[in-house]
Order: structure tokens, then C-alpha cells, then sequence
């Protein structure tokens, strides 16, 4: 019984929770809105992203002072009617996840 309430604690430890704020933008980012989306610049570390119009309502999102994990999921969800919540949500935890890996995101810090 012990090794189940782990593996569930663990699951909930590493999965986003929805309530949770989502990663700062990098200062370092510029966003210039091309037609059909958008290019990332992180002017320190020249790296360029591309962004479709989702990836773009979704950085809209992230640069809301406040933004969580929630309300970005309401707002393209909101902005997207036809699109499936799931696929949302997935789509959304995608592109944070990448945007972290190029460090276009940044994490927020504990303490």
C-alpha cells in the first residue's frame, strides 16, 4: 500500500498542476509577430524560434502577468473553440516544455 501512495505522490509531484504559474519569459526574448505566427529571438543566446498562430496565442498568454497553467489553457481553448481540451492542454504543456528547453522560458524560482 506504501509503494502506491508513492508512485501517486510522485505522479502529482511531476505532473504541471494546472493552478501552478507558468515559467517567466527570458528578458532576453523578443517576440516579433510574423504573418501566420510569430519568431523568438533570445538576443544573448541568438537562438530564433518559430511559433504557428497557436504557438503565438499561447505566448500571448504566457506573457500575462499572473498567467497559470489554467487560465492559458481557458484563454486558447477560448480563442481555438474547435480544438479538443485535451489536445489544448497537451499542445500548451508542449510548447512550455520546449520554450524551457531553448531557454526562451525560464522556471521559476523556489524559495
Amino acid at each position: 500500500m506504501g509503494n502506491d501512495d508513492s508512485a501517486d505522490a510522485m505522479t502529482k509531484a511531476e505532473s504541471p498542476k494546472s493552478e501552478s504559474t507558468v515559467p517567466a519569459i527570458d528578458p532576453a526574448v523578443i517576440c516579433q509577430p510574423v504573418t501566420d505566427g510569430a519568431v523568438l529571438f533570445h538576443t544573448a543566446s541568438e537562438v530564433y524560434f518559430g511559433l504557428n498562430e497557436t504557438g503565438l496565442a499561447i505566448w500571448r498568454r504566457l506573457e500575462e502577468k499572473g498567467a497559470t497553467l489554467a487560465s492559458v489553457y481557458a484563454a486558447v481553448s477560448a480563442e481555438f473553440p474547435d480544438a479538443d481540451s485535451t489536445i489544448v492542454e497537451r499542445d500548451v504543456q508542449a510548447l512550455i516544455e520546449a520554450l524551457l528547453e531553448y531557454g526562451l522560458l525560464r522556471r521559476a524560482e523556489v524559495g
